[in-house]
């Protein structure tokens, strides 16, 4: 099976190599549902591994028509936006609503565990901030441990014996 090509526009966008975003959080939300799916199967629990599925199954999924609605529109980007912004946006609405339903459905006729069902579902939350947290450390390089300390100062027990705040503690010196 051959890829299907995607004629170039003017604006020189191409569908398969500028969505690498979505295609990261996809992998992503891959890695994570097989996690999940690991942690049901150690639990034991017929209902949370079913609950665990479903979520997996609906954020897997979810994901999934997410590249494609992006794909999507930066392919036909180039023609009438308007008319593809408003195309991509129905979709998305459509895509809601299905999932709506299925979670209704699921909810009401399932003996799922509402909890791993939840766990499922946050895979795509969970996976978009993932990415953008390896993001923009990335871009901007920043260091693990705050810019007036250095690594080593981080670990000396002078930094780590000094004296905290009490929480909630907000009067300025």
């Amino acid at each position: 099976m051959t890829p299907k090509t995607i004629p170039h526009n003017p604006d020189g966008l191409d569908a398969t190599t500028s969505t690498p975003a979505l295609a990261q959080i996809e992998r992503v939300v891959l890695a994570l549902c097989a996690g999940l799916m690991l942690a049901s199967i150690a639990a034991r629990d017929p209902q949370a591994q079913l609950g665990a599925l479903c979520g997996v199954a609906l954020s897997m999924g979810n994901a999934h028509v997410l590249t494609r609605l992006g794909r999507f529109a930066v392919s036909r980007a180039h023609g009438k936006p308007k008319t593809v912004l408003g195309l991509v946006l129905g979709a998305f609405q459509v895509k809601l609503l299905f999932l709506g339903i299925c979670l209704y459905l699921m909810l009401r006729f399932l003996p799922i565990s509402a909890g791993w069902l939840v766990a499922g579902l946050s895979a795509l939350p969970v996976a978009a901030l993932v990415y953008a947290v390896r993001r923009a450390i990335r871009e901007t390089g920043a260091p693990l441990v705050p810019a007036t300390q250095t690594a080593e100062q981080a670990d000396s027990p002078a930094i780590l014996a000094a004296p905290q705040r009490p929480v909630g503690d907000d009067k300025r010196d």
